[in-house]
């Protein structure tokens, strides 16, 4: 992947030319402030988006072999209602001491 292009749309291309251009003291470049997508399939999560030279996968899955996104982490249910319960519990018990912290003053 050492072929950056200067006329290039992917993020390998965008990324290094900014890079360079700060190198060179031009601070207020930087990569081009817009959404990039594969110009064949329109998908952020393409490996075509990330490198130009990539074959385009006309999908939009995370973690794909070259794309620029990673697999998204695995959750547990479980662990989600655990987490929100505790929240919630120890939201209840601020309430509480708020409350009596009020009805003491």
């Amino acid at each position: 992947m050492n072929d950056v292009r200067i006329d290039c749309w992917c993020i390998t291309c965008d990324e290094t030319i900014a890079h360079a251009q700060r190198l060179n003291g031009d601070f207020m470049l930087g990569a081009t402030p817009r959404f990039i997508v594969c110009p064949d399939c329109g998908n952020k999560r393409c490996p075509r988006a990330a490198y130009h030279d990539n074959a385009c996968t006309h999908s939009n899955e995370p973690g794909q072999p070259g794309s620029a996104y990673p697999a998204l982490p695995a959750w547990d249910e479980a662990d989600y209602r655990r987490d929100g319960d505790q929240a919630l519990t120890a939201l209840a018990a601020s309430i509480a001491r708020y409350d009596r912290q009020e009805e003491g003053e």
